[in-house]
């Protein structure tokens, strides 16, 4: 019985000591716990269960206008990204090698 608890305790310690088990876990913890809920806790109508979601997908997607809709949001986050990047980047950079950056502080604190 000893051997089975201590060989219990290696194989936790192994499998919690990586971190993309502990955060499969999580996602899959997290996943169950929305599905319990919103079949046993939670009004129909106001949150559906992840499975409910996955098997509306297809119906979704055959929409009209859905794929374009999607299409152009994406577009915009990536023109978004890339404006955020060529303006931050340079930023960064100057505050970060500025030789008064100290001078800065306040104002990257605050953002």
């Amino acid at each position: 019985m000893k051997e089975n608890s201590q060989r219990n305790a290696v194989v936790w310690r192994m499998l919690i000591g990586r971190v993309g088990v502990a955060r499969l876990a999580a996602v899959v913890a997290a996943l169950l716990f929305w599905e319990v809920a919103a079949r046993y806790r939670v009004d129909p109508q106001f949150l559906s269960p992840p499975s409910r979601i996955v098997l509306a997908m297809p119906s979704l997607f055959e929409t009209p206008g859905v794929p374009a809709a999607l299409w152009t949001a994406f577009w915009e986050f990536g023109v978004a990204f890339v404006i955020a990047v060529a303006i931050g980047l340079p930023v960064g950079l100057a505050i970060g090698l500025s030789q008064s950056r100290q001078s800065f502080m306040p104002i990257v604190l605050l953002l």
